[in-house]
């Protein structure tokens, strides 16, 4: 409340983060909403060339163990589809230790030779990983903008992402991707099965139009323009 008033410019990385920053005393007009740019020619390398699914149908996440991941709530969701189709499986990306809650959890509902948990030595084969999965899943409760979605839909894989934080922002429900209420498994479990039954040419339109909405909003050429107005209209307001 003492220190935001005084800022003469401000950066913020979504438009949740600014209206969190307003509560504190920022002034939306001396903010500007700049996303985090993609390094577009490496991921190029990784781009998936069609829009086929693995048998069995691969989904992914990709994050570190913590409570605002919930990765419980993916694998309960999980779990429910498997009932429905068993020839689906579940990997977990991450570099940390997993907690036994999420243990316990897989061993109890006998998911051990469908839910995968690994810890790739490069953030290289983590998009090769990308490239080889058939649909991303983001369960956080708590996030700004998650990079990992961000980049998913740039290699042209489909998403479906909890609406936590500035997802939203970002996600076209039903158009570039799928958003469910966070803590909500019934309403993942939803999507994922909708996800698996897409069509090739759904699902091709869906993949597409991430593509086009990371290329047109996330280049480093567009978000260094951006950069550089909020650098020249502070040194204006410093004049």
């Amino acid at each position: 409340n003492i220190l935001f008033p005084q800022v003469d410019r401000m950066h913020a990385v979504s438009k949740k983060m600014s209206q969190k920053a307003e509560k504190f005393g920022a002034n939306m007009e001396k903010t500007d909403i700049i996303y985090s740019s993609l390094n577009l020619s490496l991921l190029k390398t990784y781009k998936k060339i069609n829009h086929k699914i693995h048998q069995p149908f691969k989904f992914l996440s990709v994050g570190r163990f913590h409570w605002v991941k919930c990765y419980q709530y993916s694998i309960s969701a999980f779990a429910n589809l498997k009932k429905i189709n068993n020839d689906i499986h579940y990997l977990i990306i991450t570099k940390n230790g997993i907690s036994e809650e999420i243990l316990y959890q897989i061993d109890e509902l006998s998911l051990e030779n469908n839910v995968e948990i690994v810890h790739p030595d490069s953030q290289e084969e983590v998009y090769k990983i990308m490239n080889k999965s058939d649909c991303f899943i983001l369960p956080s409760v708590q996030e700004g903008i998650s990079n990992v979605v961000l980049e998913s839909m740039a290699i042209g894989l489909p998403v479906i992402s909890s609406d936590c934080g500035g997802m939203k922002e970002i996600i076209n429900h039903g158009v570039n991707g799928f958003y469910f209420p966070a803590r909500n498994s019934i309403a993942l479990e939803k999507l994922m099965l909708k996800v698996m039954n897409q069509g090739i040419k759904e699902r091709g339109k869906i993949i597409r139009q991430g593509k086009k909405y990371i290329n047109e909003n996330f280049h480093p050429n567009f978000i260094k323009s951006q950069f550089y107005n909020l650098y020249k209209k502070t040194m204006e307001i410093e004049n």
